[in-house]
């Protein structure tokens, strides 16, 4: 099918993006996905409307016997995220390099311009994830839960034999713990570095890391 990739940036983007959604004081997270009928904006009814339009000889992402398995995995999926965003936000305050990383060029090297957009992103971002953090041992607890799930199964798939979402949903944010490495460590077009790592956190996970990386590498497209 037709479609159109747009970046995205806090500061030129979100105007444009509140407007096609029609929602001036809400919060705004991509991926959006934009549709005549209506826009969704959680990355799982998006994958869920991809899997519903895919080619014939294309896998099920959602098989049916296994829906809410899936939920839930993505539902786990959410805390590890939760917790990657908090650490972010205090790394990004401590490391000022890596958050202009995230800034369009253009804006970098602005001196004073620069340090109050940077100020100003740290603010958006805590205003906008302040009651979806999730803690250490939270995210900990669910790493454990993975790790005991892929090795009581086939060790390369949480369900059944074949690719889905549930696999998906848990491997992005392992990508955001200890980035995955090129091509795979970009955001924006921009390098991942200090403030989307988070340090000591896979060291008792090995095998995920290693679990994680042969998802992007057979998964993932080259350009992501």
């Amino acid at each position: 099918m037709d479609f159109e990739v747009i970046s995205y940036s806090p500061f030129l983007g979100e105007p444009w993006l509140r407007l096609k959604l029609g929602d001036w004081r809400g919060r705004i997270t991509i991926p959006v996905l934009l549709l005549p009928s209506g826009a969704l904006r959680d990355s799982f009814d998006i994958a869920a409307w991809g899997n519903e339009h895919r080619a014939k000889d294309v896998g099920d992402l959602f098989p049916e016997p296994h829906k809410q398995a899936i939920c839930q995995w993505n539902e786990k999926s959410e805390v590890l995220l939760g917790y990657v965003r908090i650490s972010a936000i205090v790394s990004a305050e401590q490391n000022p390099t890596a958050l202009k990383n995230l800034l369009p060029p253009f804006l970098r090297g602005l001196g004073p311009v620069t340090t109050y957009l940077c100020k100003y992103l740290i603010s958006t971002v805590k205003a906008k994830y302040k009651d979806m953090g999730g803690s250490r041992e939270q995210a900990l607890a669910v790493l454990g839960e993975l790790s005991s799930a892929l090795k009581a199964g086939s060790g390369q798939h949480l369900i059944g034999g074949a690719l889905t979402y549930a696999d998906i949903t848990m491997a992005v944010p392992l990508k955001l713990m200890v980035p995955v490495g090129p091509p795979y460590n970009s955001l924006g077009g921009s390098p991942v570095g200090a403030a989307f790592d988070i340090p000591g956190l896979l060291d008792g996970f090995p095998d995920l890391v290693a679990w994680r990386n042969s998802i992007y590498r057979d998964f993932f497209p080259q350009a992501a």
